[in-house]
């Protein structure tokens, strides 16, 4: 059993993770805490990567229980998202097979952060041909729990880059440099039905001792 924290579009590097278990449960009774991918993924621009955040309603969240955090809905984000992903992955091979899958996710938030992202990640494991038996935490799972495999925070925008990449083919690959970490939507895009083999290939081990260090 494998426990995580919830994201919305997770770095490929913690899907592969993912990949590797027949059950995950999403911890929902942690606090919010703002240095995590919780609000955040990171696409590729042809200047390199672009990290999109999903504004929060205004107040204190860092510390605030993750379900009770809430998405702006003041603000006119979703679109933005959209068109931010339209215009990086447009001529991506796979694009035109999953874009609209996306466009109706936009259209449709729910109120809470936690709900958002397990909505989103339910789409991408389905996108990817990952089958998981995604459930919620019954309570705090701790980070050096006996029981649980708990990965928690391990992958962080501060860490992200020092976790081994297998590289792939991407959009901008004919001016840039492979660009590790980026969120799912970026493997999707570029090798579409391979994806799950690819996530399954290989996993993660050394990872965590490399953070660590």
């Amino acid at each position: 059993m494998l426990v995580i924290e919830t994201m919305a579009f997770p770095p490929v590097e913690f899907m592969r993770e993912l990949a590797h278990h027949d059950t995950v449960e999403i911890e929902q009774h942690e606090h919010y805490n703002k240095r995590s991918f919780r609000n955040r993924y990171d696409i590729l621009g042809p200047n390199g990567a672009i990290p999109l955040v999903i504004p929060l309603r205004k107040g204190k969240n860092n510390g605030r229980l993750i379900t009770e955090v809430l998405i702006a809905d003041d603000t006119h984000w979703p679109p933005k998202h959209i068109h931010a992903i339209q215009s990086a992955y447009g001529r991506a091979p796979y694009f035109e097979d999953y874009f609209p899958f996306l466009r109706a996710l936009f259209e449709d938030i729910p109120p809470t952060l936690f709900e958002f992202n397990v909505k989103a990640l339910s789409l991408v494991l389905r996108l990817a041909g990952i089958r998981i038996d995604l459930q919620r935490t019954k309570h705090f799972i701790p980070y050096n729990s006996n029981e649980f495999e708990v990965i928690k925070d391990y992958y962080t925008p501060n860490s992200i880059d020092k976790i081994p990449s297998n590289p792939y083919i991407q959009v901008f690959s004919d001016r840039l440099p492979f660009v590790p970490g980026l969120c799912i939507l970026d493997l999707l895009f570029n090798i579409g039905p391979e994806t799950s083999l690819f996530l399954r290939t290989s996993r993660l081990i050394q990872a965590r001792k490399d953070i660590a260090s």
